[in-house]
């Protein structure tokens, strides 16, 4: 088998795994309080990476003569683990799995927007009617207007996927700099570890002692730390070496298709005509506007 091929594999299987144990962390946040959820597993992610990197790696945190890629590692930090982290577990508090997964696929198509503006790559006008159709997407899966805190859901969804848009034009940006010498784990571990920080500070002195957490539960809050932040994390570093961004994007999509299959039998959540049919139509304009972007990779190259 082809190292391209593998690198296709563990990441189906990577999202596979962290489809599986985001869907149990909605089963987890009916009894633990969505904070603690949120610093437990962030502690588990970070305790996990500092050891994979220090110990097993033997790598150091910091390189001499790197502060502007320090900086810029820091803000990834911020952005997606102290943000994106608080986001993402206080919307799939409040909405469907399945919901919170198809909205999250949006990154995509907010990235495309974030980086004609920032790093003035104008798109084609396919990738614009490509996002167009993800849009109607959006506009026909939300048929009907959420209810029951289901608007408070969206927005803090609609706020991580901002905030992941940017970790990803921070991580573009800081790829592109000539005096990035940080490797892809160190990268990783001083992410997690900056945005981990704050997040169990806070946690250490407003939710201590815990409330009870049936060894269930504490079970799920590893796994979302270990699997949905840290492996995926570093998987997502390894394949980048085998396989381009537009591809790595279309392979992650999968994700939500494997949050609708686990929602089914785990949740009791099925999916209506027309949410079937909006995710059907994001999809298809995430694809066309990967494939405009392959296209003109294979052209430049």
């Amino acid at each position: 088998m082809t190292n391209r091929a593998i690198a296709v594999m563990k990441l189906l299987v990577t999202m596979a795994a962290a489809a599986l144990v985001i869907t149990y962390a909605k089963v987890a946040l009916t009894e633990v309080p969505f904070y603690s959820f949120i610093w437990l597993q962030m502690l588990v992610a970070s305790g996990v990476m500092l050891f994979y990197t220090l110990v097993v790696k033997k790598e150091t945190l910091f390189v001499r003569g790197a502060t502007k890629a320090l900086i810029m590692v820091v803000g990834i930090g911020l952005l997606n683990y102290l943000l994106v982290r608080f986001l993402f577990i206080y919307s799939l508090n409040l909405l469907p799995v399945t919901t919170h997964a198809y909205l999250m696929n949006f990154v995509g198509i907010v990235t495309m927007l974030l980086s004609a503006l920032i790093l003035k790559e104008k798109p084609r006008v396919v990738q614009i009617v490509g996002a167009g159709v993800a849009i109607l997407g959006l506009w026909i899966f939300f048929c009907d207007q959420p209810k029951d805190g289901g608007l408070v859901g969206l927005m803090s969804v609609s706020g991580a996927v901002l905030c992941l848009a940017l970790t990803n034009i921070l991580l573009r940006h800081l790829h592109l700099i000539k005096g990035n010498k940080y490797s892809h784990n160190q990268i990783a571990t001083i992410s997690i570890t900056v945005g981990s920080i704050p997040l169990v500070a806070y946690g250490l002195v407003s939710d201590v002692p815990l409330a009870p957490i049936s060894p269930k539960n504490w079970m799920i809050i590893f796994a979302n730390g270990l699997v949905a932040n840290a492996i995926v994390m570093l998987v997502f570093s390894q394949v980048m070496q085998h396989l381009k961004a537009y591809e790595a994007s279309l392979i992650a999509m999968s994700a939500l298709v494997f949050t609708a299959l686990f929602a089914m039998p785990i949740l009791g959540d099925y999916l209506n005509a027309f949410e079937v049919g909006g995710m059907v139509f994001m999809i298809v304009g995430i694809v066309i506007v990967q494939w405009n972007s392959r296209n003109n990779e294979e052209r430049l190259n």
